[in-house]
């Protein structure tokens, strides 16, 4: 008996390497088609009812065959079928043989041995020139700008650019996709997940209400004019928990429950939270969301910002609830959110948005339970993926009187809930913004000053507003108003002096008090 198992090569590259929607669409309803369409036909082709395919989603897929002719040839169809359908993507399988029942310790070896062997042909790979055209003699692709451009189809590409084939493909898949069963394919996922769970849209309405590009979107927000955010979530300690796991039979119920789970979770909480709103001029209505990419323990989506922080929490929450459902066990999920503007490069938000995920999982270093993180940044002049020297030179100021650290993020999801209430608390009060920025400019001068500016608005403002302030002070530990000073052994000899009162103007705009909250 053999286990086969696969892994897509450089998913985020291929289906972001064009900057534009419909390709990148179209990329990644390929790959998903490919993965959890193509993939299982292939299996019951070659090895009928001798082969099992126990999982396949998110990129991935793990099967069991009877023969080493059969795993060969499965893994050669396959990795052919990724390069001839993308021409830029490919897949790469491994497999090995498991000795007796595919259960306990031998269990555990075998997938270990594949993953390895999978990351060993990985590194073997080499960037391979599909169109073997020497680079000066041809004009390169207006999209992606890697590959020669070959089309120039006027009737899938308004703008009238010149495509490569990779591009082309992508562009093709989506328009066909779309046409053909009206909703995209990730929409189609949400109308079913949103009427299993009551509402009443018909497929019309919802495919009629998809935003064409990220414009749309960024004209559904409320609040700051056209504003977008990137979502990116990721499980916590998933390789941790897949090694763990002893049999095929928990290998396939793990990864199909966490599959089920973000997705349930995703859409769950769009269709709660974002329901179709009229754009400017009112002769048409979006939803204001894009699901780039999902599967597996992976989300990549935009949305209007104004809902964007919470919803990265509801769904965080409900992959929980749903985990513990679908799995038999408490998983969590961690977020980087990023604010930015729909003109905004969509493979630089992925960058920025990546850091933020991996800046947000940082949370679980000093704790004992595992929690799901959270870490957000708005647009300002520059965004790199860099995120920590960047909050180095811009949060850390080095003074007479200490370290001043002008942030606390990342947050645990908890915190990040505190976070937003307590802003949805400044502006019923109707708190003075003017007053907010006293304090904010004052931190970034000293200690002292923040200290006196601090103390200056806390006369000059009503009863109510006062005692807002003063419950964030203390929520958060302050007390020399607006500092909490850092414990002596985390920081040596050196004093540390920390507010995230600049967490809080940064994510201002972006909680807004809807209805009757």
């Amino acid at each position: 008996m053999y286990l086969v198992f696969f892994d897509t090569d450089q998913i985020k590259k291929y289906v972001f390497g064009s900057p534009r929607m419909a390709e990148i669409r179209g990329a990644s309803a390929l790959l998903d088609y490919l993965n959890r369409e193509k993939i299982p036909e292939i299996v019951e082709e070659i090895c009928g009812s001798a082969g099992e395919l126990i999982y396949t989603g998110g990129g991935s897929a793990l099967a069991v065959v009877e023969t080493a002719e059969q795993a060969e040839k499965l893994v050669n169809r396959i990795e052919v079928l990724y390069q001839e359908t993308t021409v830029a993507a490919g897949i790469t399988g491994a497999y090995l043989e498991s000795p007796g029942e595919l259960e306990g310790p031998k269990f555990q070896e075998t997938i270990a041995g594949l993953v390895r062997e999978v990351r060993k042909k990985k590194d073997k790979k080499s960037n391979i020139n599909y169109f073997g055209l020497p680079v000066g003699l041809v004009k390169f692709c207006e999209s992606c700008g890697v590959y020669p451009a070959e089309y120039a189809e006027e009737n899938l590409d308004p703008e009238k650019k010149k495509l490569c084939r990779a591009c082309q493909i992508k562009r093709e898949f989506g328009v066909r996709m779309r046409s053909k069963n009206k909703l995209s394919r990730y929409m189609r996922e949400f109308w079913e997940t949103a009427r299993a769970r009551g509402y009443d849209w018909t497929e019309e309405y919802v495919a009629d209400r998809q935003p064409e590009d990220l414009t749309e979107i960024g004209k559904a927000n409320r609040g700051l004019k056209s504003h977008i955010a990137m979502i990116y979530c990721d499980g916590n300690r998933m390789g941790l928990k897949l090694r763990e796991i002893k049999s095929r039979q928990e290998y396939a119920g793990f990864a199909q429950g966490v599959d089920k789970a973000i997705r349930t979770a995703t859409y769950e909480t769009l269709a709660n939270r974002l329901p179709p709103r009229p754009l400017p001029g009112g002769d048409r209505e979006v939803f204001p969301f894009e699901v780039l990419m999902i599967g597996g323990d992976d989300l990549i989506m935009i949305t209007a910002a104004d809902q964007a922080m919470e919803i990265a929490v509801e769904i965080s929450e409900k992959f929980e609830t749903y985990t513990r459902k679908h799995v038999g066990k408490r998983l969590t999920l961690s977020a980087g959110v990023f604010y930015a503007n729909p003109q905004y490069p969509v493979f630089m938000m992925l960058e920025v948005a990546e850091a933020l995920l991996k800046s947000a999982k940082s949370v679980n270093k000093s704790s004992t339970e595992e929690q799901a993180g959270v870490d957000f940044m708005v647009l300002s002049g520059k965004a790199g993926s860099d995120l920590e020297a960047e909050r180095e030179q811009e949060f850390h100021l080095k003074t007479e009187d200490g370290v001043l650290k002008l942030t606390e993020r990342p947050y645990t999801v908890e915190q990040i809930k505190d976070l937003i209430a307590q802003i949805k608390s400044f502006k019923r009060c109707s708190f003075p913004k003017n007053k907010l920025f006293v304090i904010y400019e004052s931190l970034f001068r000293s200690k002292n000053q923040a200290c006196f500016s601090t103390a200056l608005v806390m006369t000059r403002i009503s009863g109510d507003a006062r005692k807002v302030l003063q419950e964030f002070f203390e929520r958060w530990g302050a007390t020399l108003y607006p500092w909490r000073e850092a414990p002596a052994k985390t920081t040596g000899d050196e004093r540390w002096y920390i507010s995230n009162f600049p967490d809080l103007i940064e994510l201002y705009p972006y909680a807004l008090i809807i209805g009757g909250e």
